[in-house]
């Protein structure tokens, strides 16, 4: 990667490197400068809030949010990946 988060740069080329649009992909993460800035480029944002950081108290857009144990339930409702 040419540069690293919080920086909008490193999540456009996360994106041109696995070839996914910003709407089909979601950032999960307890940093809210670093993580769920995410949002500002269209990517949908999950905050973990178990141990979650936010030093600069920064009010941004968090599409969804809750603990690693429903974090877990989320992922297992998600469909399968698994390609025949």
């Amino acid at each position: 990667m040419h540069y690293c988060k919080p920086q909008l740069k490193f999540y456009e080329e996360v994106l041109e490197s696995i070839e996914e649009d910003a709407s089909s992909c979601l950032m999960v993460g307890n940093d809210v400068g670093e993580d769920m800035i995410a949002s500002k480029i269209g990517i949908k944002t999950y905050l973990i809030e178990d141990y979650a950081i936010n030093k600069d108290k920064e009010n941004i857009n968090i599409d969804y949010r809750g603990n690693y144990k429903d974090f877990y339930e989320v992922v297992r409702e998600l469909p399968s990946l698994k390609q025949d």
